[in-house]
């Protein structure tokens, strides 16, 4: 018996000294891991366009450095961080992520502009072919925000806001995990042909204006020929003629959860406007989940406004704004909570939902409805389907569309 307790005991002491001594390879693996980085620390731009051409490096900065010359090209795996600010002076990107490149904005870096210089669309920003990461840091005062030219955007952390252009994104994909979008004109978020993947952050007080002839879409986002996936985060507190929180042409979106509360849209007259929340034209809306609610418009459509457009609901809330539909547009109803009172249809648009019409359909009535209503999904799903083979050859793991 008592060798039996002896043989336990050497095993677990056995087993305790491996343990301890895995334990210890590891913090000795991480700490040669944080020594092998390459922290590169600069105060000119001189230096700093030296040390953007190492393979890969983190690169601090601390104080002011202004770009005299040209756009700084990020061509390996580069990291800037720092308090300090690295601000143009004349017409041109702070950076251009080149194709294969991977940069990483981080801590409280500031991008911005010199102050001899006033701000115009084409002064400063960050140009993405590659892959850009924010975790930190502002990008402020300047023409352009990020533009995205086929590549990828991931933003954790950080603020884009007062630029022209916000976030611009042509055939590339733009993923927010985090971070503000705050004060910005012409649309915090542009996407034309390309994928906007939200799952948290704030996207706020942007403005997207143009004339009377031809009005602005998407004060909070703007999407031509695009799809929006809504996870998550908050757009609210945007304006633009019409479509204040989102404005959408050609495109798909759908929303799985989030908040799109409280936009305006300011156009005054004429049909195929409204949408204080989200206007849509010629596309497909989902929602899923999430809420719409307390949005505004001059016209019709507080909540939304869709013209020859299609959309469907299952979950989620709309209330505290009105729908509009246009233009043999059709809104499909399966669940989820909506303001019965507040739905407006013109020029042979369709609201169907099944239990608002239940105590008046009997018979012949209750089939022609069902009919229409399955016509009217069937229609959503074919040209949704059309539009999806359209986006999703930018879409790197094709998973992000559903």
């Amino acid at each position: 018996m008592n060798k039996q307790k002896s043989y336990g005991l050497r095993l677990v002491m056995i087993l305790l000294f491996a343990w301890f001594v895995i334990f210890i390879f590891k913090v000795n693996d991480v700490k040669a891991d944080n020594s092998s980085l390459n922290y590169i620390y600069v105060t000119t731009e001189e230096e700093l366009r030296v040390a953007v051409t190492t393979e890969e490096a983190v690169i601090v900065v601390n104080t002011i450095i202004q770009l005299t010359e040209e756009a700084v090209e990020i061509d390996g795996i580069i990291t800037i961080q720092g308090n300090g600010s690295i601000e143009v002076t004349a017409r041109f990107y702070h950076f251009i992520v080149n194709e294969g490149a991977v940069f990483i904005l981080a801590d409280q870096l500031t991008l911005g502009k010199s102050s001899e210089v006033e701000r115009r669309w084409d002064l400063g920003g960050i140009e993405v072919i590659g892959t850009f990461t924010m975790y930190g840091g502002e990008i402020t005062d300047t023409g352009r925000g990020v533009r995205v030219s086929s590549g990828t955007f991931n933003m954790y952390g950080g603020k884009i806001t007062n630029t022209d252009s916000g976030v611009s994104v042509s055939t590339g994909i733009f993923n927010m995990h985090g971070g503000e979008i705050s004060d910005n004109s012409s649309s915090g978020v542009g996407i034309s042909t390309g994928i906007f993947n939200m799952y948290n952050g704030r996207i706020t007080n942007n403005v997207n204006f143009g004339d009377s002839f031809n009005p602005a879409r998407g004060g909070g986002v703007s999407l031509w020929e695009s799809t929006f996936n809504m996870y998550g985060g908050l757009i609210s507190n945007n304006v633009a003629d019409n479509g204040g929180g989102i404005g959408a042409t050609r495109s798909i979106i759908n929303i799985h959860n989030g908040e799109i509360s409280n936009n305006t849209s300011e156009q005054e007259w004429g049909s195929n406007a409204g949408g204080g929340g989200i206007h849509l034209e010629n596309g497909f809306l989902a929602v899923y989940g999430g809420e719409i609610v307390g949005n505004r418009s001059l016209v019709g459509g507080s909540g939304l406004n869709l013209w020859d457009s299609h959309g469907m609901m299952s979950d989620g809330v709309i209330k505290n704004n009105n729908i509009q539909l246009e233009i043999m547009s059709t809104f499909s109803i399966v669940g989820g909570e909506v303001s019965d009172e507040i739905i407006d249809t013109f020029d042979r648009g369709s609201f169907r939902n099944p239990n608002y019409f239940q105590p008046y359909i009997h018979g012949g009535l209750a089939a022609f409805s069902a009919i229409c209503i399955m016509i009217s999904m069937i229609i959503f799903l074919k040209k949704r389907s059309r539009l999806l083979q359209k986006t999703e050859k930018y879409d790197g793991k094709g998973d992000a569309l559903s």
